[in-house]
C-alpha cells in the first residue's frame, strides 16, 4: 500500500526495453478484511498518515454513511493529525456537483450513493488530476467496500448491464486511477466469489497474471473447486500479503435462542389473515394482479406479522436486562417507514403529520389498499370490513420506542424521518398518537447512549455500518451490552454488521446476544439464509469456514438449510406428499381437528363434483374457469387416494338419502377414513394447495442452481401457525436425513475435507517446485505425499453397527454385517458392514482394508439377492474381521488375496502458492471427473497433543518445572544473572524455539520473559537449561557465518539476516537441462521443517491417465511443467544462478545498519527540535518521511528487498 519498493508486483509487466511500448501498469491493492470492531477505521487512518508523511498530498476515502465523515476526522486526529483532519479533510457532499474543488492537498471523503449522482465521480477525478490521471499515487480508501460487490463483468473486465451503479463507478475509478494505492475494506466483502470481481486489483486476473481473460476465467477455477478452493484462495492472499483477515474473539461474548410462543389472541389473528389472503388469492388473480405481485405483497404482510409476534417478548427482555444492570440493543433491519408512510397518505394525512387516536396498521393499511386498488367496487366495502375486523398490529419500532420509554429515554439510530409517538395531548386531556418528523440525527442519538444518558439503542440496517455502540473503555456507559435480535437479516453480510455494533475492540466487557425466533415456521428462512453465509464468509474471509463468527459460533447453526441439502430435502418431501405416501407415525403430531377440519375439505370438494356432472367420479376436474388451487390440486391427490374419495362419497350419498346436507363428523368418521388412506401427506397436500405449492413452481427436481427452500418457506407463512409447524418439522426432519446420509457417504461439502485414517503420516519432505519463474519467484508449489492406514479394526465397525442398526427403512438391504465366499478367496471369506445411510440411494459399506466407502444401494441389492453377500452375525463377523485386518497389513498397491488391497495406501497433495496456476492444472484433468480432485486438510498423527507454551503461560502463576527441557548437564553453567539469553523449545517435532531473557528474581525462582510477550516463573535447572539451549542455538547460527553478537542478540531484525544466508539449491545439476521429466527442471530442493498440518489440492490415487501412463497426480505435475517450459518461465537452475549474482546477506546487513545510524542520529536531532517546542507533529512527520525515503533508495542500492 505505502512502499515504492524494486519488485513490486504489479497487473501488467512493463516492458523496459528501449523502443518497445510499454504497457499500461495498475499498481496492486490491498484487502483489509479484519472483522467488525477490529479497527478498520483505525488503520485506514494510519494508511493515510503513512502516505502523507511520504509526501503524496491527496487521497480519497470513500464509506457508506455521511455519518463516518467525522469518525475518519475522529481517526485522523487520534494519530496525531488532529489539526490536518480539521483544516484538510473535505466533505465531497460540501461542494456543488458543478464546482471545481480548489484544494492542492487533503483527503476527500465521499459515500457510495454520493459517487453515483450525476457529475460527482468527474469531479472526483477533476480533483485528482484532471488530464493526468496516471500520476495520480495517493491512496483511495474503499472503506465498507461490501456496497460495491454487486457487480458483473464481461470479458474485458467492463460492468455488464445488471451490475449496481455503486459497482460500476468503483470499478470505473479504479480503471482510470491505475497507479493509485486502494485499499479494499470491509467485514463481508467477499460473502459470495462472485463478489470478489471489483477487487481487480489483488493481481488474482487481467493482462500478466494467469488469468488474462478476466474474472471470469479466475471464477471457474474456483467454481470447480467449490468452497474449498476459495479458502486456498483466502489463504494465498495472506501468503503474499494481499489480505489482513483478524477475527475479535467471541470468547467474552454469550448467545442465546429466546423461542417466542405466541399467545392465543396472535394465533387467531394470524389464522384469519392467512384466510383472507388465500380467499383473495383467485380474487385478486382475475382482476389482473400478477403471481408475483401478489406473493411479494404477501410476504411483505405476513413479516410484518413474524417480527409483531415477537414485539412483546422484546419489550420484555429488554425490561429485565435493565433490572439486571445492563444497557439494551435492538437489532432490526426494517423500519417500515414505507408501508406507514402509504399508510399515512391512505388515512388522509400528509407528511406534515397529526394526531390520531390509536397506531395506524402499516399491514392493515397495506392489505386495504390493495383491495381498493383491485377489487371491483361492490365487493371493496365487504372485504375492507373483513380486515378491521384483524386488529392488526402497529408499527414494531413505533411500539419498541413507546413502550420503552418513549424518544427521551430511547435512542433511535435508523434511517427513517418520521415515526408515530405517543404524547399527552392538552386538548384532548388524554394520550394520543402523534405523527410526526423525526428531528435528531444518528450522531447525537449514539452519543446519548454511549454517555449513559439513554441504556436503549434501536438499530435498523441504515445505522449497522461502522457505528459504534460497544462498552468502550472512553465513554461513560459502561454497562454490559445485551443485544436482541428483534428481526434476522437476510443475509450473513448484514448480521455481521449489525452484530459488530455491540462487539469491538477496547470494550471493557462483550455483549450477550438473543436471537428471537418466533413460532411462526417461515421465520427458518431468514435464520437460514443467515447461516449459510456465515458459514460461507468463515471461508472467503479467514481462509477457514470453522473460524470463529460462524453460524454455530453465534448459535445459529441448526438454521443453516438453505443449501443444496435442504433444497435436496425440499424436492423429496414434495415428492412424498405428492404421492400421498404412508407416513411414519412417529413424525405425525398434527391434532384432531387438522384431520377433521381435512375430512369437510375433501367432502366440500366431492360434493361440489358431483352437483357439476351428476357422478363424483365423472366431475374430478376443476368446476369452473376460476378454479382455485385446491380445486385444481384435487383430482391429483385424489386419484393417488381413490379408497378415500369412494369412502367419502359414500358417506356423502348416504347423508342425502337421510335427509342431512353433509356427513356427521366424529371419532369413528375420522378412524374410518384414516383406514380408508387419509393420512399426514394427504393434510400437507391441502395445506400446500392453499399457498399454491404446485408442481410448477416446484418441480420435483429443480435446476441445480436454483434454491427452492426461501420460497416454500416464504409461502407457508401464508398458513395458521400450527400448520406452518407441522409442515417446518416435517421439512427439517428430511433436511436431518438428507446430511446424515450425505455425511456418511462423502458427499456433505465443509469446504475443506479432513483426510482420515487410523495413522496419517508424511512419506519425508515434499518436493518444492518454483513455477512461477521470474515473476513470482518466492512462489512455491509443494507436493507432499501422505501415507495414510484407512483401515478400521472390528472395535470401531461395530461402533458404527450398534449406532446404526436401529435406522433400517424396511427395504430390501438391511444394516448389518455379511460374508462374500469366492473361489480366489483363499486366506479369508471377505467380510462387509453394510449401513443404510437414511432413504437417498446411497448405502455406506465398510471394509476392514478400505474403510468406509459409499455404493448405490441399487449396486448391494443385486449383491444380495444373486446370494453374493449373506448375513452373519457379531460373533462371526468379529473373527473374520479381525483376520481381514491382521492380512491387510501391506501397501494398497499389494493384494493379499484376489481382490483385496492392503490398507496403507500413499495419497499426493499438492499445496502452497496453488491459486495464481489452479486453471492450468486443472487443465490436465479437464476430461475427468470433477470427483478425481479435492480439496483436502492433512493433520498427521505427530500433530502437537501438548497445548502451546502460550497456552500454558497466561500468566505469571504458570510454573515450568515439570515442562520437557534438553537433559545435558547443566554444572558448566555459570551463575544465573538479569539479562542472561534464554531458549525454550517448544516441540521437538515441530523444532520451534523461542527466545528470551532473565528479567527478575523471584525468590527462590526467576521471571523470564520470551518472545512472545508471555512471562514465566521458572527454578533454576530450568533457567539453566533454557540458558544452555540458547548457547546451543547461538553455536549453530555462528557456524553458519552469522557473527556471535548477530547470533546473540534478540532483536527481529537479526532474524532477516539470518534468513538471507539461505539459497535455495535447484534439484538438477549445472550443466543438465534436458530431461523427460519435466517437473525436475523446476524442482529445488527443500529446506523448511516439515510442518504438521497442510492444506491443498489431492488428486486420485486411483485414476491413472492412459494417455502418458502416469498416475494423474503424476500427469497433472508433468503437463504442467512442459506447458510452463513452452512459456519461457525460468528454470530453478535460472533463479539460483540470477540470486547468487545479488550482493550477500552480510553486505546487505551492513547496508543496513549503515542506513540505521543514520536514521537514529536524524531521529535525535528530531527529538530536540521538538523538546524546544519549535516543530509540530505533522512537521515531524515529514521529516521523518525524508530520512525514510533516503533509506529506501539506499535499500534498493544495496539490492535489500
Amino acid at each position: 500500500v505505502t512502499d515504492e519498493i524494486e519488485g513490486m508486483k504489479e497487473l501488467a509487466v512493463t516492458d523496459e526495453i528501449e523502443g518497445t511500448k510499454k504497457m499500461a501498469t495498475a499498481r496492486c491493492g490491498f484487502l483489509l478484511g479484519d472483522s467488525a470492531g477490529m479497527g478498520k477505521g483505525r488503520t485506514l487512518a494510519a494508511f493515510v498518515v503513512e502516505n502523507i508523511s511520504r509526501g503524496r498530498k491527496k487521497h480519497v476515502w470513500i464509506s457508506v454513511s455521511a455519518d463516518l465523515y467525522e469518525d475518519a476526522k475522529r481517526d485522523l486526529g487520534d494519530l496525531g493529525l488532529g489539526k490536518y483532519a480539521s483544516k484538510k479533510c473535505f466533505n465531497l457532499s460540501k461542494f456543488k456537483s458543478q464546482e471545481k474543488i480548489d484544494c492542492d492537498e487533503g483527503v476527500m471523503f465521499t459515500t457510495y450513493s454520493l459517487l453515483v449522482a450525476k457529475n460527482r465521480l468527474a469531479q472526483l477525478l477533476e480533483w485528482c488530476g484532471g488530464d493526468n490521471l496516471e500520476s495520480f499515487d495517493g491512496l483511495i480508501c474503499l472503506d465498507e467496500c461490501h456496497k460495491a460487490k454487486g457487480i458483473i463483468l464481461d470479458g474485458d473486465g467492463i460492468p455488464k448491464k445488471g451490475s449496481s451503479q455503486a459497482a460500476a463507478k468503483v470499478v470505473e475509478l479504479q480503471n482510470l486511477l491505475p497507479r493509485a494505492r486502494i485499499v479494499y475494506c470491509s467485514a463481508t466483502s467477499v460473502s459470495e466469489p462472485k463478489n470478489l470481481g471489483f477487487m481487480s486489483r489483488l493481481g488474482l486476473w487481467g493482462p500478466g497474471t494467469e488469468h488474462p481473460s478476466g474474472f471470469n476465467q479466475f471464477l471457474d477455477g474456483l467454481d470447480r473447486l467449490g468452497t474449498g478452493a476459495v479458502e486456498l484462495n483466502a489463504m494465498y492472499l495472506k501468503s503474499i500479503g494481499a489480505l489482513q483477515a483478524r477475527q475479535l474473539s467471541y470468547e467474552t461474548c454469550d448467545f442465546a435462542i429466546v423461542d417466542v410462543v405466541s399467545d392465543e389472541n396472535y394465533s387467531n389473528v394470524y389464522e384469519e389473515a392467512a384466510k383472507i389472503w388465500a380467499s383473495l388469492y383467485v380474487e385478486l388473480l382475475r382482476r389482473g394482479m400478477k403471481k408475483t405481485q401478489y406473493w411479494s405483497e404477501h410476504l411483505r404482510f405476513f413479516q410484518y406479522l413474524a417480527i409483531a409476534s415477537k414485539v412483546d417478548t422484546c419489550i420484555s427482555t429488554a425490561k429485565q436486562a435493565l433490572e439486571d444492570g445492563y444497557c439494551c440493543i435492538i437489532g432490526l433491519q426494517s423500519t417500515g417507514e414505507a408501508s406507514s408512510q402509504r399508510a399515512f397518505k391512505a388515512a388522509g394525512m400528509d407528511t406534515t403529520g397529526g394526531l390520531f387516536d390509536e397506531y395506524i396498521s402499516a399491514p392493515s393499511e397495506g392489505l386495504k389498499r390493495i383491495i381498493r386498488d383491485t377489487l371491483e367496487a361492490d365487493k371493496v366495502q365487504g372485504w375492507l370490513d373483513a380486515v378491521d375486523k384483524l386488529k392488526l398490529p402497529a408499527n414494531h419500532l413505533d411500539r419498541l420506542l413507546n413502550e420503552l420509554g418513549g424518544p427521551d429515554k430511547v435512542a433511535e439510530l435508523t434511517g427513517r424521518q418520521t415515526r408515530q409517538v405517543s404524547r399527552f395531548d392538552l386538548k384532548t386531556d388524554r394520550m394520543m398518537v402523534s405523527y410526526e418528523k423525526r428531528k435528531v440525527n444518528n450522531t447525537d442519538e449514539k452519543n446519548a447512549f454511549q454517555s449513559g444518558d439513554k441504556v436503549i439503542a434501536i438499530l435498523s440496517e441504515a445505522a449497522s455500518t461502522g457505528i459504534s455502540l460497544q462498552a468502550d473503555k472512553r465513554v461513560g456507559n459502561q454497562r454490559r451490552r445485551v443485544h436482541i435480535t428483534l428481526e434476522l437479516p437476510w443475509s450473513a453480510d448484514k448480521a455481521i454488521q449489525q452484530l459488530g455494533r455491540s462487539h469491538r475492540s477496547n470494550q471493557s466487557t462483550g455483549p450477550i446476544y438473543k436471537f428471537l425466533i418466533s413460532d411462526v415456521g417461515g421465520e427458518a428462512r431468514f435464520a437460514s439464509a443467515v447461516a449459510r453465509r456465515l458459514n460461507s464468509l468463515g471461508a472467503l474471509t479467514q481462509g477457514d469456514r470453522r473460524a470463529t463468527g460462524s453460524a454455530n459460533a453465534l448459535g445459529l447453526g441448526n438454521f443453516d438449510i438453505d443449501n443444496e441439502h435442504g433444497n435436496k430435502a425440499l424436492q423429496k418431501m414434495l415428492t412424498t406428499i405428492r404421492k400421498c405416501s404412508p407416513n411414519d407415525a412417529a413424525l405425525d403430531d398434527a391434532p384432531d381437528n387438522l384431520y377433521t377440519d381435512a375430512v369437510r375439505v375433501v367432502d366440500s370438494y366431492l360434493a361440489r363434483a358431483r352437483d357439476s356432472r351428476g357422478n363424483w367420479n365423472t366431475g374430478l376436474i376443476p368446476f369452473d374457469h376460476g378454479a382455485s388451487p385446491l380445486d385444481a390440486m384435487m383430482v391429483f391427490f385424489l386419484s393417488r387416494r381413490r379408497g378415500l374419495a369412494s369412502s367419502r362419497a359414500a358417506a356423502i350419498e348416504k347423508a342425502i338419502k337421510d335427509g342431512q346436507n353433509t356427513p356427521i363428523l366424529n371419532e369413528a368418521t375420522l378412524a374410518s377414513a384414516k383406514e380408508a388412506g387419509l393420512n399426514f401427506n394427504v393434510l400437507c397436500n391441502i395445506w400446500l394447495c392453499d399457498v399454491d405449492v404446485n408442481e410448477g413452481d416446484f418441480p420435483s427436481m429443480g435446476k441445480k442452481s436454483q434454491s427452492l427452500v426461501p420460497k416454500f418457506l416464504n409461502r407457508l407463512l401464508g398458513l395458521s401457525l400450527t400448520k406452518q409447524r407441522l409442515l417446518t418439522d416435517y421439512f427439517l426432519n428430511f433436511v436431518e436425513v438428507m446430511i446424515k446420509s450425505a455425511k456418511k457417504s462423502g458427499k456433505y461439502d465443509v469446504g475443506i475435507t479432513n483426510m482420515n485414517g487410523r495413522s496419517v503420516e508424511f512419506v519425508d519432505k515434499p518436493r518444492s517446485f518454483r513455477f512461477g519463474g521470474n515473476a513470482a519467484k518466492n512462489q512455491s508449489i509443494l507436493v507432499y505425499g501422505v501415507r495414510i492406514d484407512q483401515g478400521l479394526n472390528f472395535e470401531t465397525a461395530l461402533e458404527m453397527f450398534t449406532d446404526e442398526q436401529d435406522a433400517n427403512h424396511g427395504g430390501r438391504v438391511q444394516t448389518g454385517f455379511y460374508l462374500q465366499q469366492g473361489r480366489g478367496l483363499v486366506k479369508s471369506p471377505k467380510v462387509y458392514l453394510i449401513i443404510i445411510a437414511g432413504q437417498g440411494d446411497k448405502c455406506i459399506v465398510v471394509r476392514p482394508n478400505l474403510g468406509r466407502r459409499a455404493l448405490t444401494r441399487q449396486y448391494v441389492q443385486r449383491k444380495i439377492r444373486y446370494g453374493e453377500y449373506s448375513p452373519i452375525d457379531e460373533a462371526e463377523a468379529k473373527d473374520i474381521w479381525d483376520k481381514e485386518f491382521e492380512l491387510a497389513d501391506c501397501p494398497f498397491s499389494e493384494e493379499y488375496q484376489l481382490g483385496c488391497k492392503g490398507r496403507h495406501d500413499t495419497r499426493h497433495v499438492f499445496t502452497g502458492t496453488i491459486i495464481p496456476i489452479l486453471n492450468k492444472m486443472l487443465a490436465g484433468v479437464a476430461e475427468f471427473d470433477e470427483e478425481v480432485f479435492r480439496v483436502v486438510r492433512v493433520e498427521t498423527s505427530k500433530k502437537l497433543d501438548q497445548e502451546d507454551l502460550s497456552m500454558k503461560a497466561k500468566s505469571l502463576d504458570v510454573d515450568v518445572d515439570s515442562m520437557e527441557q534438553p537433559n545435558e548437564a547443566t554444572s558448566d553453567i555459570g551463575p544465573i544473572e538479569i539479562g542472561q539469553g534464554v531458549a525454550f523449545e517448544m516441540n521437538k517435532t515441530l523444532g520451534c524455539i523461542l527466545r528470551g531473557s532473565v528479567i527478575r528474581e523471584d525468590g527462590e525462582k526467576w521471571i523470564v520473559s520470551f518472545s512472545n510477550g508471555r512471562k514465566l516463573r521458572m527454578n533454576t535447572d530450568n533457567v539453566k537449561s533454557a540458558r544452555k539451549l540458547f548457547d546451543k542455538e547461538v553455536a549453530s547460527l555462528v557456524k553458519v557465518n552469522v557473527t556471535k553478537a548477530d547470533a546473540s542478540s534478540l532483536s527481529e531484525l537479526m532474524a532477516v539476516g539470518a534468513s538471507l544466508a539461505k539459497v535455495r539449491q535447484p534439484i538438477l545439476a549445472e550443466g543438465v537441462d534436458e530431461t523427460e521429466k519435466y517437473e525436475m527442471v523446476f524442482e529445488e530442493h527443500y529446506q523448511d521443517k516439515v510442518p504438521d498440518t497442510i492444506i491443498g489440492i489431492e488428486f486420485s490415487s486411483k485414476v491413472r491417465d492412459m494417455e502418458n501412463g502416469l498416475m494423474l497426480w503424476e500427469s497433472v505435475l508433468r503437463n504442467l511443467a512442459k506447458n510452463l517450459l513452452l512459456e519461457g518461465v525460468e528454470s530453478a537452475r535460472q533463479l539460483h544462478n540470477m540470486e547468487m549474482d545479488t550482493p550477500n546477506s552480510q553486505d546487505t546487513l551492513s547496508a543496513f545498519r549503515s542506513v540505521e545510524d543514520r536514521l537514529d542520529a536524524e531521529l535525535r536531532d528530531i527529538a530536540q527540535i521538538a523538546s524546544a517546542g519549535t516543530t509540530t507533529v505533522e512537521k515531524h512527520d515529514l521529516t521523518l518521511s525524508a530520512v525514510k525515503e533516503d533509506a529506501e533508495q539506499d535499500h534498493l542500492r544495496t539490492g535489500m528487498l
